[in-house]
């Protein structure tokens, strides 16, 4: 299942501060006052059922003194959120602002029942960002940001959590695309051999085209080192419009990526129901294609 987690500022008096508060009364409400998507929501959700919290990572703005640097985690069993201004906190006796008030305007509210102090500092680059899919680069600026962090390779890059047996690879697409090339047997779809690589088009550049002789059969494969998308479908439909203009009929494009999202499945039904020569295919944690 994807993860992720939330990465807001927090000054060290505040950050000291609920802290205790959260070990006296056992549970704390802090605001989060970031958009999160409706996607994003529905992963965390997800993960609030499946393993009870995710996590909110907190680093010391430099508006605040501090030095960008991540020391605590907050884990999060419950929140509360709507796509208006909130002003309410869930439950005064539990909530927690620096400024004491409760009906400050919010996003969301979060609540945490646990707290963890990290012995190494993290650096905010240490993280990866889940909507640009590139590592987080910290502001220059004064002012607080908040990040939507992928926790695929937070687990890879800072820690191995044995308890929740979440292990994941990092690994660049290029090299992916070197395997593959060099073992297309990998795919489970026989002897197959390599015609193009980054092939300009007018469609765009796919990754890899192979020939399997045995059927007169040109196969087009798309790599995405994330999830497959609403946007890969398109992706992949237009090369599969050009492949018919230069291969004929007798031609299959795969999208192959780490996992696929919920909403694109009913769309990929579609298209293997009507023929249409278009599959998606996905690889685990140690790049075996399944």
């Amino acid at each position: 299942m994807k993860k992720i987690a939330l990465i807001g500022a927090g000054n060290p008096r505040w950050q000291e501060s609920i802290t205790e508060f959260q070990k006296e009364v056992g549970t704390v409400y802090t605001d989060w006052t970031f958009r999160l998507r409706d996607f994003e929501l529905k992963l965390l959700r997800n993960q609030i059922e499946s393993d009870g919290k995710f996590k909110v990572y907190f680093y010391e703005s430099k508006s605040s003194g501090g030095d960008m640097k991540i020391r605590l985690v907050g884990h999060v069993s419950d929140f509360v959120t709507s796509k208006n201004i909130i002003t309410e906190c869930p439950d005064l006796d539990y909530c927690y602002l620096e400024s004491g008030k409760s009906n400050i305007d919010v996003r969301s509210w979060l609540k945490i029942t646990r707290f963890e102090t990290i012995t190494r500092p993290m650096e905010l680059s240490e993280f990866w960002d889940y909507r640009t899919r590139r590592r987080i680069t910290p502001s220059h600026l004064k002012s607080s940001f908040a990040y939507v962090a992928d926790t695929k390779e937070i687990e890879t890059q800072v820690v191995e959590d044995e308890e929740e047996g979440y292990y994941d690879l990092y690994l660049e697409e290029s090299f992916m695309e070197d395997e593959i090339a060099t073992k297309p047997e990998m795919m489970g779809l026989g002897e197959l051999e390599l015609v193009d690589r980054q092939k300009v088009t007018p469609a765009g550049r796919p990754d890899l085209i192979f020939y399997k002789k045995e059927y007169d059969l040109h196969i087009i494969v798309e790599l995405k080192k994330y999830e497959i998308t609403k946007a890969d479908i398109e992706q992949a439909t237009r090369y599969h419009e050009w492949g018919r203009k230069e291969y004929g009929n007798r031609l299959v494009t795969i999208l192959l990526g780490y996992w696929i999202e919920e909403d694109v499945l009913p769309r990929l039904e579609d298209l293997k129901k009507n023929d249409s020569g278009i599959y998606a295919m996905v690889y685990d944690n140690q790049f075996r294609i399944l």
